[in-house]
């Protein structure tokens, strides 16, 4: 698959249900901060870090409002512990301009920096960084608003691994925060969808989170009260133990109508991402995963916490074609119990 990971931010209130590690940041869902939905990310300064297998390049975007210009923006770490290496990040300068850092602080190398003026406080600029390869040397380019502003050469690995297996989001610290919104992250495979590779910049793209609109079939799964499915799981943020629908057995399917809400065609749509917010309601083993039209996905094992199972569409695995916005009226998605 070429995406790893969307976020919109609209859909919960806890980085750590859906990234590997919160830091000092939080969810703001007034609507007053966002660039898309109701929801944004807000880092002050350390931003959260999502822990993935690890890839040997990489592409991401990034919505990116700051209230001071100084700070990463985005970046990619490898090693785990004490020999955690920050290898690629992208930093915002007191000028407006940004940079491509490698390297661990206190003494990283500034690969390039771009002209100044790029970045204004209390404006959302879209951030996109490209790492063609974690080598020596290798290339890193960055757009902003589309635009490559930034094409350096140099060593991006300087802890010898070749790869990444962290993507973070940070913000300026010392009082200013950062908002962060529409964020993706692919690596640099192609898809296999047909005029959908996501391979390279997606651009200045816009996430739209979707909650369940009706019951489909199967209905397989039960609701924790009343006979209704749909209405347990739509709850923005997640209600916890409220409200929810549970089962046991494997190869049960729920499935629910989605819409698409506040799209407007005519849109690309790169992918979804179907996220399943669950826990075991006691000690034991359970795994589920999304299911789209019939067909399951990547299976995931449940703990005794909540956490989001996450998967990443490039194409309706129905058609194995690129996503198409009429799509959702047929297309059904749910969780279904894989072991």
């Amino acid at each position: 698959m070429a995406i790893l990971f969307l976020d919109s931010f609209d859909h919960y209130n806890d980085l750590a249900l859906k990234w590997s590690v919160s830091n000092s940041a939080i969810i703001d869902l007034s609507g007053t901060q966002s660039r898309t939905g109701i929801g944004c990310c807000q880092c002050f300064p350390t931003g959260p870090e999502l822990n993935i297998s690890p890839q040997a390049n990489a592409v991401c975007g990034d919505a990116y409002n700051t209230g001071a210009l100084i700070n990463d923006i985005h970046g990619f770490i490898s090693g785990t512990g004490v020999f955690r290496n920050r290898q690629v990040r992208t930093r915002c300068n007191s000028d407006g301009s940004v940079s491509v850092l490698v390297g661990n602080d206190p003494f990283p190398t500034v690969l390039g920096s771009s002209v100044p003026n790029l970045i204004s406080i209390g404006n959302y600029a879209y951030v996109e960084t490209k790492v063609v390869a974690f080598a020596n040397p290798g290339q890193v380019i960055v757009r902003i608003n589309g635009q490559v502003v930034l094409n350096v050469t140099g060593n991006t690995n300087p802890d010898g691994t070749g790869t990444f297996q962290t993507f973070y989001l940070q913000g300026p610290g010392s009082g200013p925060t950062a908002n962060h919104d529409d964020i993706y992250l692919c690596n640099l495979t192609n898809s296999g969808i047909p005029g959908q590779p996501n391979n390279d910049f997606l651009g200045a793209i816009r996430n739209y989170a979707q909650v369940p609109i009706g019951d489909a079939s199967p209905l397989q799964w039960t609701p924790n009260t009343g006979t209704t499915h749909y209405t347990q799981v739509r709850t923005i943020p997640p209600p916890g133990d409220t409200s929810y629908v549970f089962d046991g057995n494997p190869g049960d399917v729920d499935q629910y109508v989605y819409g698409t809400s506040g799209i407007v065609p005519p849109v690309t749509i790169f992918g979804v991402q179907v996220c399943l917010d669950a826990k075991l309601d006691a000690s034991g083993s359970r795994l589920i995963a999304p299911d789209v039209g019939g067909m399951p996905g990547t299976s995931a094992a449940l703990t005794t916490t909540y956490n989001m199972v996450k998967e990443a569409y490039d194409g309706n695995p129905v058609s194995g074609k690129a996503w198409q916005l009429t799509d959702f009226g047929s297309v059904r998605f749910g969780p279904t119990v894989t072991a």
